[in-house]
């Protein structure tokens, strides 16, 4: 396995000079990093920067769209398609399902994750994945087996194993644990999430281009 991390504009100080570190990112083992591009409707204010500077230090990059249910998928959909257009990412965008204010039932929730899924395949001609845990796809998620054409990102901290929501049988990628040594990978807050991919470097670029 190789060890990534995840990032956001939360990751960035606003009354600190200095903007993340990637050099000493990198330096400290990191092959990957997955950065938020979006939030409902609204651009990451630190993604084009941050994905940027990622890539100029040899980091393999990825980006993540945090799901809102006060927004209408269409409106996510479109700003996604915008954003990843204009700035797009080595890894395919991942949406990122957690948030459980506003989320309507089941089978509302999980049939809107799909058709975003699918808008996001369609409209930008990759394989879009899933960031998300056991309790929260339980909650919201699509329960149908033709979901595992999405790669899973699964979040499980602490553990040997990560225990993965259903019906997924394997994971592409596991945040697996939260330092709170952030300013040691770089990063200007106290936590930062990593992540382990399960493969080689090479391993992760040949997956890439399968499913870009």
């Amino acid at each position: 396995m190789i060890i990534g991390c995840d990032i956001s504009a939360y990751n960035d100080k606003p009354d600190y000079p200095e903007e993340i570190n990637f050099k000493r990112m990198r330096s400290m083992g990191i092959e990957f990093v997955i950065i938020r591009c979006s939030v409902g409707v609204k651009e990451d204010s630190r993604y084009p920067i941050n994905l940027a500077k990622a890539g100029d230090v040899g980091l393999i990059t990825g980006s993540y769209h945090y799901l809102t249910w006060h927004d209408s998928i269409q409106s996510q959909l479109t700003t996604i398609i915008r954003i990843q257009n204009k700035y797009p990412s080595q890894i395919p965008v991942v949406l990122d399902i957690e948030e459980r204010s506003g989320c309507p039932a089941k089978v509302i929730s999980g049939k809107a994750i799909k058709l975003l899924l699918d808008g996001l395949k369609t409209e930008l001609g990759i394989t879009p994945g899933i960031y998300t845990n056991v309790s929260s796809w339980e909650r919201m998620g699509y329960p149908y087996d033709d979901i595992t054409q999405y790669w899973l990102w699964v979040a499980h901290w602490n553990v040997k194993t990560p225990v993965l929501p259903k019906p997924w049988q394997t994971w592409k990628i596991w945040q697996y644990t939260i330092t709170n040594y952030a300013y040691m990978f770089g990063a200007q807050n106290q936590a930062l999430d990593l992540d382990a991919y399960n493969g080689t470097v090479n391993d992760l670029k040949e997956w890439i281009n399968e499913v870009s």
